[in-house]
């Protein structure tokens, strides 16, 4: 792997699979220390079309669907756990 700074480097390419995309996209989100091993992933992504339609992708590692379900509800505790939510959108600073 290139070293940090040098991200662009080992960006895969067109032909790679989803898979390898997706964690090329979120290598060193993961706040841990030293190196990890990313086993299941689930995510979902909104986007906006060339229509200006919102849309979901809903993207996942091959998993069976009550460890997908598991993931995203573990997920889901965890947002609520490290974002404080508003009443009104008004109020969020960031």
């Amino acid at each position: 792997m290139a070293k940090k700074g040098d991200k662009a480097q080992d960006r895969p390419d067109a032909a790679a699979s989803q898979e390898a995309k997706l964690l090329w996209a979120f290598d060193g989100l993961i706040d841990a220390e030293g190196p990890v091993m990313i086993t299941a992933w689930v995510t979902i992504i909104e986007y906006i079309d060339k229509d200006g339609d919102t849309h979901l992708a809903p993207l996942s590692s091959d998993m069976p669907p009550w460890r997908m379900t598991g993931i995203v509800d573990s997920g889901r505790e965890s947002l609520i756990e490290d974002y404080e939510f508003f009443d009104e959108y008004d109020d969020w600073d960031e």
